[in-house]
């Protein structure tokens, strides 16, 4: 599995994979929906419709009949539709099952539904459907399966819709094959690749207070499960598991944030003897001595030793570790050490919402430790200076 990060999370466009099995359908399905978190609509042949089993589970599969001689109105509307209101239309340009050997020529559908309606075409590679579910058989079977996900087409609006829709079509034809090849001869772990892309979605979905929505939540936990996690070198999916866990437990009651936090230090710790540096992994384990009381076996001078490790590791604008252990080491006894990383937060901190909460919480504790020890003192910029003086920086 690869390219999870170029589908839109929210918003209209059309998927154009290729077609072998009816299993695709399902892949598409779960995919979609793992990222989104909304139905994914398929736009199917009229005469699939016709025998009251095929109806049935066609329906079931949200499939949108349509004559593929001439669209009806109510159809052209219906799509219209589910594309407004920010829906995704499945469309396989083939316009009917091949036997995965070669593709099919293919038709205009799904670039002119796209044209018409201004939205991004999405060209998918699908390897290995046809042996899980092969034309004519009734039960799937186990089989290796890779789907690669590509950029968007390039549509140049200037252009008239004929000629829109040519270029679209030759870029697929040309893409397809090259996303069905990729598919089929990738060897990347698709749990690593996974892991990366949760890992960015919840970067992206993280509010200011560094909590995440609980629909956002529940989406995020469905892409985390889509495919199993391996006793692999690779521990980043199931880092990002024990993340959501955490992120979880900051929006429950006390006794639930007890139990969904306690686990996690036993679980990252195993996670770390396979990779000890792993930025994440430590700093769920420092975190986690951070929240706990010793009496459950919370030691700060341990977080801050997970902490400081994933500051090593971690790329240098990634300060959240950097503010992790300067807390880690105020709450060891240890504040002189707390100040360097403190600064390394206030000069390094990307100014995004985020960014900016966290520096002012790294100017406010380090104002707190400049008055409190004496005989300390270091190299303060200047804009904190002002910052810590009430200049600047609002809340």
């Amino acid at each position: 599995m690869d390219g999870l990060a170029n589908v839109p999370v929210t918003g209209p466009f059309v998927l154009a994979p290729n077609h072998s099995s009816y299993f695709d359908h399902y892949v598409v399905e779960t995919v979609l929906y793992s990222v989104r978190g909304k139905p994914t609509w398929f736009l199917t042949k009229s005469e699939a419709f016709d025998k009251p089993l095929s109806r049935f589970w066609h329906n079931v599969m949200r499939c949108i009949p349509v004559d593929r001689g001439q669209p009806t109105a109510a159809t052209l509307g219906r799509i219209g539709e589910l594309l407004s209101s920010g829906s995704a239309l499945v469309i396989y340009p083939e316009g009917t099952r091949g036997t995965g050997e070669q593709l099919l020529p293919f038709k205009d559908g799904a670039f002119w539904f796209a044209v018409r309606h201004n939205v991004p075409v999405i060209p998918v590679g699908i390897a290995g459907a046809v042996e899980v579910l092969p034309k004519g058989a009734k039960w799937p079977k186990k089989a290796p399966l890779r789907i690669v996900l590509g950029e968007a087409l390039t549509d140049d609006p200037s252009l008239s819709r004929t000629r829109r829709l040519q270029a679209l079509r030759m870029q697929a034809e040309q893409r397809i094959p090259q996303l069905i090849a990729a598919a089929a001869g990738s060897t990347a772990d698709p749990t690593g690749v996974l892991g990366l892309e949760v890992s960015r979605q919840i970067d992206a979905g993280l509010q200011p207070d560094g909590r995440c929505p609980a629909p956002t939540l529940r989406r995020l936990n469905r892409l985390a499960a889509l495919v199993p996690v391996r006793d692999t070198a690779d521990i980043e999916l199931p880092v990002q598991r024990l993340r959501l866990q955490g992120l979880r437990a900051m929006s429950a009651g006390p006794l639930m944030r007890l139990l969904l936090v306690y686990p996690v230090r036993h679980r990252a710790l195993a996670l770390l003897r396979r990779n000890p540096e792993h930025p994440m992994a430590n700093y769920l384990v420092g975190r986690w001595h951070l929240s706990m009381p010793r009496a459950l076996g919370g030691r700060p001078e341990t977080g801050a030793e997970h902490l400081g490790r994933a500051t090593v590791a971690a790329p240098q604008a990634d300060t959240r570790y950097a503010m992790g252990l300067a807390e880690a080491l105020v709450a060891a006894g240890r504040p002189a050490d707390a100040m360097q990383p403190l600064i390394t937060v206030i000069e390094r901190t990307p100014r995004t919402d985020r960014g900016h909460r966290r520096v002012q919480r790294a100017e406010a504790l380090l104002s707190r430790l400049n008055s409190a020890i004496p005989g300390v003192s270091v190299d303060v910029p200047v804009q904190t200076q002002a910052n810590m003086a009430g200049v600047g920086g609002s809340r």
